[in-house]
């Protein structure tokens, strides 16, 4: 099985890649803490209409929300 690193530059933690699908990226706990909790929830909240509804609306608002939760970790990592 392949190792996945988290998403944000120069972290060294890894996961196993097959329980990371769909999307094949992760961000780790030290790093998801500091995402806003907003989003976070915004985020739960797509992923559970998602599994009920499958409509494509929410895969897409599931994807915006994953790459402003990433957005996020990388910016609060580096300071910014």
């Amino acid at each position: 099985m392949t190792r996945v690193f988290c998403c944000v530059p120069f972290c060294q933690r890894t996961v196993e890649g097959g329980n990371i699908a769909p999307h094949n990226e992760w961000i780790c706990a030290d790093h998801w803490r500091p995402v806003s909790k907003r989003i976070k929830a915004l985020r739960a909240k797509a992923r559970r209409l998602k599994r009920q509804n499958r409509h494509r609306h929410h895969h897409s608002l599931d994807a915006y929300l994953w790459r402003e939760a990433k957005r996020q970790a990388i910016e609060r990592a580096a300071g910014i």
